[in-house]
């Protein structure tokens, strides 16, 4: 009975131990970086159209398509309706106008105006049409002598310019006599995703991807881009954890955003879960991972050098930026240079790169970059560095010589005439 219990008690602990390991390593476990793959839709609010700009209203945002690239504003108040107005200046800042939940009508800049926005009275007959167009339980009706349906979910029907409109669901339609809807396929990602991204493996990965080699990725069309902020407030890499979150800004597209066209090529800082974080533009931004080139240095000029700056860090990636910031070094300190990285090969960069090695406090060589400005050749003191002079002469050295024994024999002489004095004073006195 015993050895029973004896047994039992043993299974039990074992079990127990088991199951604490493998919580132990669930706990351990460090989350992974996760990029958004795709982004939803944000519900569309309302909307306006004027000539061939369209504003949409998201919440608190409006966004206004019809430019080389839509311009979202964002005024952080709550928008409950937009129009289009004439004010003199047919353009996508200054055609249309928001109202708040107050009440009250601004245009794009945030000033008050004198616009009252009304909701659509039905029927509606657009001048000159010959056609009327109502809204019965979500289809459109349209009658020109003939009665005509639109079948969908369709509501907030609005003319502009004579031309009627109308949202089916989330999505714009153009509506033309007598039965066509044609979508307009505008939307508007929510980027709120993006508010969560788990640091995961950064710090380690920051510290380590471009060591062996820098790498470099050209942004693709249609891919987005948030901003993280890894400034040392925001990102200090001492204290931050696997579980923490990115501090991030807003979210662009590439190819409808100013500065992000696609093909543009930019540092990857490192790869982290399925993400890269990059150095674009003097900021940093985190994306879908994709394809990166490695690229090689060329010769450096020296190989022996030193740090002639009065305090700086080297980076582990060729950037200028704190979270690549590798180790602090100083005024004096010797280094190896390991190659080159130059600005007009690769654009990416701000500036020309070193590739350096140099011992820590441990005696354990540290690999990375610094701006080549900060580093100068170290030369060495040996016999082999002095150069003989072609035309030797001894002159100098006879007129120091002479220099020498006239001074010496000055001394003398102004010691023996001081003995003498003092010497034929006592005499005097002894007498």
């Amino acid at each position: 009975m015993k050895k029973h219990i004896s047994l039992t008690i043993s299974t039990v602990l074992a079990a127990v131990v088991l199951l604490g390991a493998s919580g132990i390593s669930a706990v351990a476990e460090s989350p992974q970086t996760v990029y958004p793959e795709q982004f939803e839709a944000s519900a569309i609010t309302d909307y306006a159209v004027n000539g061939d700009y369209f504003a949409f209203a998201t919440a608190e945002k409006i966004t206004v398509f019809g430019g080389e690239i839509p311009q979202t504003y964002d005024f952080s108040v709550e928008i409950t309706a937009l129009d289009s107005y004439n004010n003199g200046n047919n353009d996508s800042n200054n055609g249309f106008c928001y109202k708040t939940a107050g009440g009250v009508v601004y245009d794009m800049q945030g000033n008050s105006i004198d616009h009252e926005i009304k909701p659509t009275a039905f029927p509606v007959t657009p001048d000159g049409s010959g056609y009327s167009y109502t809204l019965s339980n979500g289809n459109i009706k349209i009658w020109d002598g003939t009665e005509y349906t639109i079948e969908g979910d369709f509501s907030n029907l609005k003319v502009f310019g004579n031309t009627v409109y109308a949202m089916n669901g989330n999505t714009l339609n153009k509506i033309t006599p007598p039965q066509t809807a044609e979508p307009l396929g505008y939307e508007i990602a929510d980027f709120s995703a993006t508010s969560a991204i788990a640091i995961g493996n950064t710090v380690e990965a920051l510290d380590s991807y471009n060591i062996e080699k820098p790498h470099f990725t050209a942004l693709k069309s249609g891919e987005y881009l948030t901003e993280v902020h890894l400034d040392a407030k925001s990102f200090n890499k001492a204290s931050v954890s696997p579980t923490d979150y990115f501090k991030v800004g807003r979210t662009v597209k590439v190819g409808e955003e100013a500065g992000f066209n696609a093909g543009m090529s930019a540092v990857v800082l490192c790869e982290t879960g399925n993400a890269h974080i990059i150095s674009l533009n003097g900021k940093q931004y985190i994306k879908l991972a994709t394809a990166a080139t490695a690229r090689d240095f060329i010769e450096a000029e020296f190989s022996s050098a030193q740090i002639n700056v009065p305090s700086d860090y080297i980076y582990s990636s060729p950037t200028v930026c704190d979270a690549a910031k590798l180790r602090a070094v100083s005024w004096g300190e010797s280094v190896t240079v390991l190659g080159k990285l130059l600005k007009s090969t690769s654009p990416e960069i701000p500036c020309d790169f070193y590739k350096i090695a140099l011992k820590d406090e441990n005696g354990t060589e540290v690999t990375g970059y610094t701006p080549c400005s900060f580093v100068f050749e170290k030369k060495e003191n040996n016999e082999e560095d002095k150069t003989d002079d072609p035309s030797p002469s001894n002159a100098d050295s006879v007129k120091t010589v002479v220099l020498v024994l006239i001074v010496v024999v000055l001394v003398l002489v102004a010691v023996g005439y001081v003995t003498f004095v003092f010497t034929s004073d006592k005499k005097r006195k002894n007498k």
